[in-house]
């Protein structure tokens, strides 16, 4: 502080006027004591706010402005929040097997069919004539058998009538025979007479041989001209079959139950084979396809369980297939119901749904915010007073959609800032207004 310097004039009494006379000095203190206490308190006090308030790494923040969670000892699990679409869990296309005009449309766009009911009718005539060919060709094949089959019956009857007369005229030469030899010995029979009588005996029995011989042989050939008729009949019959299939496949029919989309045919029109006219979707059950970020796609596999919230109440889903292709950095997943699907649902709507990833364990956590962008620079710990935010190191592991885990540097019950750090760049500490 400068010295403080007095003019002789106030220390030196004037030489004139009689009635005056010199003031004693004041002293130091008493004249300046007020301006300097002022000084020094002022000095005080912006010393005391530097040292609260002027470190260039502490920002004055107002508290509710903030985010604050609080840290615990909970269970944690890992999950994907996802957005699933209901889709049919089986649809089957409607395609055109022969080729015809639309000569009626018995449903529309929209309907609920039955398997097997009509859709459409077509009008063809191939089909139609190879059915009359068929039917035909079948129908000479059949008459041509039986004709065989009574020509060979009538031939078997007449060769067993005739082995019959032949067997009978054996019998008589036989018999003959017997006699002729009793009377051999008084004379009575010449021995040319039996010798005769033998041989015709022997040829006898040679054509009766002969003769049943041809009858098998006729029998056997005749069972097998029969049986290759037979399976010209058979072949032919399957070919008709064929052909009235053909022409059933004029009436387009619904291959299963469920609702006709993409339906759109006009009488008059001509249809292709293979041309795809429309699509039946299952109504009865439902499935829901999700897409998921490739980032997962070696931590999702079939079988893990989903939480689906449909109008209101939670229904438990099973992954069933997944789909290994890769489009726009996703891939696709189907889940099916594990219970009863819900019902009142529409193909295409969506639905929120949490994919579990990993068991439930045990861990240190904190409420997932905007502070995990942020967090490898350190989080704001409040300090016991509530006043304060420092920036401390932590180690943070697995989170969700609802928590963080916290490895190391806090403690259950400390409390930190979890909303975004995006302002606080170069900041250590938060004091509170």
């Amino acid at each position: 502080m400068p010295l403080l310097v007095v003019p002789k004039s106030l220390t030196t009494a004037p030489s004139s006027g009689g009635m005056d006379r010199a003031l004693p000095p004041l002293s130091l203190m008493r004249r300046y004591g007020p301006v300097i206490g002022v000084s020094l308190l002022s000095v005080g006090l912006l010393a005391i706010l530097f040292m609260r308030y002027g470190r260039a790494d502490t920002l004055l923040v107002s508290r509710e402005q903030l985010t604050i969670a609080t840290v615990q000892q909970s269970s944690f699990q890992e999950f994907l929040p996802l957005t699933g679409t209901i889709v049919p869990i089986d649809s089957v296309y409607v395609d055109i097997a022969e080729p015809g005009q639309v000569a009626e449309v018995f449903v529309e766009a929209g309907n609920t069919v039955d398997a097997g009911q009509a859709l459409i009718r077509l009008t063809s005539s191939a089909p139609e004539n190879e059915l009359m060919n068929s039917e035909n060709l079948l129908a000479q094949q059949v008459n041509a058998l039986g004709s065989t089959k009574l020509q060979y019956e009538q031939t078997r009857l007449n060769t067993e009538r005739s082995i019959i007369d032949m067997r009978a005229a054996l019998d008589k030469l036989t018999a003959n025979n017997s006699r002729m030899l009793r009377l051999k010995d008084s004379g009575a029979i010449k021995q040319a007479d039996l010798d005769d009588t033998a041989i015709d005996i022997s040829h006898q029995q040679q054509s009766i041989a002969a003769m049943e011989k041809s009858l098998a042989l006729s029998e056997t050939e005749g069972n097998k001209q029969i049986q290759t008729m037979q399976r010209v009949i058979d072949t032919l019959n399957s070919q008709l079959q064929l052909a009235r299939r053909n022409l059933d496949l004029l009436h387009v029919r619904a291959a299963i139950r469920g609702q006709l989309t993409t339906f759109n045919v006009h009488v008059g029109q001509r249809l292709m084979p293979a041309q795809r006219i429309g699509q039946i979707d299952q109504l009865d059950h439902t499935k829901l396809v999700t897409a998921v970020d490739e980032f997962y796609l070696n931590r999702v596999s079939v079988g893990q369980h989903a939480i689906a919230n449909i109008d209101g109440k939670n229904y438990s889903l099973t992954i069933t297939k997944i789909y290994p292709e890769v489009h726009d950095r996703v891939f696709n997943v189907d889940f099916i119901f594990s219970d009863n699907p819900p019902v009142n649902v529409h193909f295409g709507q969506s639905t929120q749904l949490r994919l579990n990833i990993s068991a439930i364990s045990n861990a240190l956590v904190v409420d997932n915010g905007a502070f995990y962008e942020g967090s490898n620079q350190g989080v704001f710990v409040i300090d016991h007073g509530g006043n304060t935010a420092e920036r401390k190191s932590i180690t943070l592991g697995r989170r969700n959609a609802d928590q963080v885990e916290i490895l190391n540097g806090l403690a259950a019950g400390d409390q930190i800032v979890i909303s975004g750090y995006q302002s606080f760049n170069g900041i250590n500490q938060l004091r509170f207004k």
